[in-house]
């Protein structure tokens, strides 16, 4: 097994050359541009900012956004908005850009987009040997269509298989592969791929392209999330822990070459260090003990 490890880029997350041509292309007009989980930090809008630059850039967010992100977002000076995700369609057209001359992008039901995640498939051509299988985690589904679309036309027996977080897997009934017993929630530390609704551009690109499709709970996201941390030393968030699905046998890898694509680190340190205390208390490697002791005369316990 091998990883890609995307989260190694500047953002912490992978970011695609064609995303930021077209932000560049749209700098004579002001730039609205949606953003969530791993593809949401607004390295592109930096350059849109530069000096000479008439473009401007605006990011509008989800308001359940970990602080983490929103932290690292406004620190590359791009203003970001918020908006409640209330409805199943969780990518509105912002107000503000339908208002005025903003170019909108969407975070990953684009063909630009989808062209841009597909060099991160070109890379796995060039640096893999006998590949036979790759991981991919699903959210709007913009990463595996592109890494599907570019690796299936070079290799078209290379099997894609995309996972999905269990409490939010609306991919699985789309694709008419649901159980019952799943719900449509965002309430998943994989919340970089907490999407509630497939996209409109993505999803019949992935009928053709996906060959597996499963879902990992919550315990195995963050089974995962300790294992890249402690073995790999690679830290991820939920949602860029596709290794989850091949640590819990939900993908049967064998002898073949298998890559699983880590994209996003952009994780609280404070979620993580949880998680790690809680596999060291598993393993009977931490105690915790809680005592009451008098405290003279009243013997009144402490």
């Amino acid at each position: 097994m091998a990883l890609e490890a995307e989260g190694l880029q500047h953002t912490g997350v992978f970011q695609a050359p064609r995303r930021a041509e077209q932000d560049l292309g749209a700098r004579t007009a002001g730039v609205r541009r949606v953003g969530h989980g791993e593809r949401r930090q607004p390295r592109p809008g930096r350059r849109l900012r530069g000096p000479g630059s008439r473009g401007r850039l605006r990011f509008s967010c989800p308001v359940r956004l970990r602080c983490q992100r929103w932290r690292r977002s406004r620190s590359w000076g791009a203003p970001c908005g918020l908006w409640a995700t209330t409805s199943r369609r969780l990518w509105p057209r912002p107000k503000s850009a339908q208002r005025s001359d903003a170019t909108f992008i969407h975070p990953f039901d684009d063909l630009d987009v989808i062209a841009g995640q597909a060099t991160v498939g070109l890379e796995l051509l060039e640096d893999v040997d006998d590949l036979r299988r790759v991981i991919v985690p699903l959210g709007g589904g913009g990463l595996a269509a592109g890494v599907g679309i570019a690796i299936k036309r070079a290799l078209p027996d290379v099997r894609l298989g995309g996972v999905q977080a269990q409490v939010c897997a609306p991919y699985l009934s789309a694709l008419g592969r649901a159980d019952p017993s799943l719900g449509i929630s965002t309430a998943t530390i994989a919340d970089g791929i907490a999407i509630k609704q497939p996209g409109e551009v993505t999803l019949p690109l992935l009928r053709e392209l996906l060959d597996d499709i499963c879902v990992v709970d919550e315990d195995e996201i963050a089974d995962g999330m300790v294992f890249l941390a402690e073995r790999a030393k690679l830290v991820a968030e939920g949602a860029g822990a596709a290794v989850a699905a091949l640590l819990a046998g939900k993908v049967a890898s064998g002898d073949e070459t298998t890559v699983a694509i880590v994209s996003g680190e952009n994780v609280d340190s404070g979620l993580l260090a949880a998680l790690l205390r809680r596999q060291e208390t598993e393993l009977g490697r931490r105690v915790r003990f809680f005592t009451a002791s008098p405290t003279g005369r009243g013997l009144s316990p402490r």
